[in-house]
């Protein structure tokens, strides 16, 4: 009877004591819980596209909700292949914000053109939990940096995707002529034409085309870019004019073709305007109308009846030619600071050239 009674009480205080080891045990866990920080990553100033294949440049930042000095922890950066993309070590550390970050590095785009999503990680430089007691022993002078070190150690590993889309690279396109007369209908002449990629490849080797009304006109390769257009690569076009006077819209396009990034292909439409042939050479000089000195650079515009304005700039003898069939023609005359001036005259038949000139008196432009 007394040897039950014995065992009953060491069983009951055999099972307080499991009780007890259970409790503590889940303190323990409660409280490695507790210690264990949970640090946020963020992506500062995110992009949400790019354009392919391009070098950008990043800047991570990671912060612990008890503002930790995470300095040495690692960031990691993979790819929906899981290849890694970048490595980055958190090198500063804000104090005042408790914010810990890479600095800036650079990083490559996909060279594919579409949506990608990133996997961005944080790896706490910490020692693991289970490593603490081999590093410290059992010594009780070192409880107080066991407790810093397994604080320390309880940063979790975290990760966030970074979503964003690579596009295409923007081209740009001019397209002018060195004359600013109509063509002479049924006349050859030539088309210029510049292209670049807006982030800065080369466009070298590709080729522009021109069409009218659908129909392919001519095709150039652009060469190097040449002074005084140094980002454009150029060619020109050879074309021949229509055999009517009229107005008509060309366009210009570019279809880039074997480059290592995509590009955007790009048009232009190019407003054609033709004359008639010359029969006479038109002379035409303007002068100031206080006392009759020439006007450098001055502005004319001259339209044949039934025909299309031609632009033109005086020499700094004020003076300029054009060819222009027989009939009526408008001239006008400007100048900075001088009134306009005009006239319209009729060239007879048979005439082999006709002499105008105009005076533009003084009337300095008001600023507004």
């Amino acid at each position: 009877m007394a040897e039950a009674q014995e065992e009953t009480i060491l069983g009951d205080a055999f099972n307080v004591e499991n009780e007890d080891f259970e409790s503590i045990s889940t303190e323990l866990e409660d409280s490695q819980e507790i210690l264990q920080h949970i640090p946020t990553i963020r992506v500062v100033d995110p992009k949400k596209e790019h354009p392919v294949g391009m070098i950008v440049d990043m800047t991570i930042e990671v912060s612990c909700p008890d503002c930790c000095d995470l300095r040495g922890s690692t960031v990691l950066i993979g790819d929906v292949c899981d290849q890694v993309v970048a490595e980055q070590t958190l090198v500063g550390y804000d104090e005042e914000n408790g914010v810990n970050t890479t600095g800036s590095f650079s990083v490559e785009m996909p060279k594919e053109e579409g949506d990608h999503t990133w996997t961005i990680v944080f790896y706490p430089s910490e020692s693991n939990p289970e490593e603490l007691d081999e590093e410290l022993g059992d010594s009780n002078e070192n409880d107080q940096y066991s407790e810093d070190l397994v604080a320390d150690a309880q940063h979790a590993i975290v990760q966030i995707e970074y979503t964003f889309k690579t596009v295409k690279h923007i081209t740009g396109m001019s397209v002018w002529r060195n004359s600013g007369e109509p063509v002479p209908v049924g006349d050859e002449y030539l088309l210029n034409v510049g292209v670049n990629c807006l982030l800065g490849c080369s466009l070298l080797g590709q080729t522009v085309s021109v069409y009218h009304d659908g129909a392919l006109l001519a095709s150039a390769v652009v060469g190097e870019p040449a002074p005084p257009l140094e980002s454009l690569f150029y060619a020109q076009v050879p074309l021949k004019a229509p055999d009517k006077v009229g107005m008509f819209a060309l366009e210009c396009r570019l279809e880039p073709e074997g480059l290592d990034l995509s590009h955007t292909s790009n048009s232009f439409r190019y407003i054609l305007t033709t004359n008639k042939r010359a029969q006479c050479r038109l002379n035409l000089a303007a002068i100031s109308e206080e006392d009759s000195a020439p006007l450098a650079l001055a502005d004319f515009v001259v339209r044949p009846k039934d025909g299309f304005a031609a632009f033109l700039r005086s020499g700094e003898d004020g003076k300029v030619s054009i060819g222009m069939p027989y009939g009526d023609v408008y001239i006008e005359a400007n100048c900075d600071n001088r009134k306009d001036a005009n006239a319209s005259i009729t060239i007879p038949e048979g005439q082999e050239e006709y002499e105008l000139t105009l005076a533009l008196a003084w009337e300095p432009r008001r600023l507004d």
